[in-house]
């Protein structure tokens, strides 16, 4: 099957829906407050607006986050867009400027384009028609700084009353020299391409949160695992840039 890939589609989606966002970083209307998570008036709209140019100038599937699939691919083996309209919702109502829009294109559980935007630093990190990651426009080779490892993850829900479980999780840190949660795992993993971060790791986690973001890892020469291929169920992502 040849893939098309509509670049301009792509980078367009992620800047509109990310200067919405920019708009209205902390000053976030709550729609659902769950008991560890919020569900906001902005994860909604950024999904309209970047969902009504994927389904209107792409003949792709497009699954989101917050609306399922928006339109089902037509067979298992054509591409979908992944779209996550605002990851990291909580940094974004409180303030903190760890916060992304982040759209994939992938095939199965491989990305084949993604694009995720740090709207508040107005980074738009991104594969493009050529190989190799791309920062607003412009190529990008991984830094290479050096000091201690560094690793960005999270902490599941679920694992946290649960000894045994938390303290594999803990066991698992101890090759790193330094470790970070940010709250966004797009932007951790478009750090770990950047060079900025080492590693990722995270159990629990959800295909759009991680799609665009593996894409990049991907573009810049970096390796990641997936340990399952059920794109709706939670998953255990790795990443590292080398």
């Amino acid at each position: 099957m040849s893939i098309v890939i509509n670049y301009e589609l792509l980078l367009a989606s992620a800047k509109a829906s990310g200067d919405f966002l920019r708009s209205r970083f902390a000053d976030a209307a709550i729609d659902t407050a769950l008991a560890r998570d919020v569900k906001l008036a902005e994860d909604r709209q950024s999904e309209e607006m970047v969902a009504a140019g994927l389904l209107s100038d792409s003949p792709w599937g497009v699954m989101s986050e917050e609306g399922g699939w928006l339109r089902e691919p037509a067979s298992p083996d054509d591409p979908y867009w992944v779209i996550d309209p605002l990851d990291g919702s909580y940094n974004f109502m409180r303030g903190i400027p760890l916060c992304a829009v982040s759209i994939a294109l992938c095939q199965g559980m491989t990305p084949l384009a993604g694009a995720v935007y740090d709207f508040v630093r107005d980074e738009l990190v991104h594969t493009n028609e050529t190989a190799g990651l791309y920062r607003n426009g412009e190529r990008i080779d991984r830094a290479a700084l050096g000091g201690p490892s560094s690793l960005s993850t999270g902490i599941p829900a679920a694992t946290r009353s649960n000894a045994e479980a938390a303290a594999k999780n803990a066991e698992s840190l101890n090759a790193w020299g330094k470790v970070r949660m940010i709250g966004s795992a797009a932007l951790s993993l478009s750090w770990v391409a950047q060079g900025k971060l080492d590693g990722y790791k995270e159990t629990g986690i959800r295909w759009w949160d991680v799609a665009g973001g593996l894409a990049l890892v991907r573009a810049s020469g970096g390796n990641f695992t997936v340990a399952n291929d059920d794109i709706w169920s939670p998953l255990e992502v790795s990443a590292n840039g080398r």
